[in-house]
């Protein structure tokens, strides 16, 4: 079960966080306001986010997430972070879709046996295939995301018998402002 304080109360200092339980307890590992800026804004709704380094705080590897202005970010893909959209025990992003390994083996493979235009297909087919996985939630438990689906929301519920046979009422398979709907209901059932 999640840890019993109020998050949604809590106004987070700025700086880098090295994991999500620093996180839900408002201690950074560094305390300091970085400089942000968007890199990119997609028209499935997401952006993709960079942060500046300033007076000598560096970004790195060991930094699992930033805060400015009480607004988490997280590492995406290493260089980038994601905003978001909802915090609480369970928060919610929107990023870029998720490719699995297996996809992204089958790209690098047709570059390898096809050249360009092989590649471009495979990618171009895969692309399609998972254009619609850009929900994400992160489970504070854990410190990981994951994309949200109905699997991950009935792990998430397990520990919440009534939220659970609510959500199991709704017509499936549910949408993606209905699984919104439950993580909030989440939060505010921790709280």
């Amino acid at each position: 079960m999640f840890a019993p304080n109020d998050i949604s109360a809590q106004t987070r200092p700025s700086g880098a966080y090295a994991n999500a339980e620093d996180w839900l307890n408002g201690s950074p590992s560094r305390q300091f306001v970085p400089s942000v800026r968007k890199v990119r804004h997609f028209p499935e709704g997401y952006d993709l986010f960079k942060f500046n380094h300033e007076n000598g705080n560096q970004i790195g590897k060991g930094d699992w997430g930033l805060v400015r202005n009480d607004t988490l970010y997280i590492w995406y893909d290493g260089s980038r972070f994601i905003r978001a959209e909802e915090q609480g025990h369970v928060c919610y992003f929107k990023g870029p879709p998720f490719v699995t390994e297996g996809q992204r083996m089958a790209i690098n493979s047709n570059y390898f046996w096809f050249g360009a235009v092989g590649g471009s297909l495979m990618s171009s087919d895969i692309y399609n295939q998972v254009k619609d996985r850009i929900h994400y939630v992160l489970d504070t438990r854990t410190g990981r995301l994951y994309p949200l689906g109905v699997g991950r929301m009935r792990i998430m519920l397990a520990d919440s018998p009534g939220l659970l046979a609510a959500f199991e009422r709704e017509s499936q398979p549910p949408g993606v402002e209905v699984m919104l709907e439950y993580v909030r209901k989440l939060n505010a059932s921790v709280d």
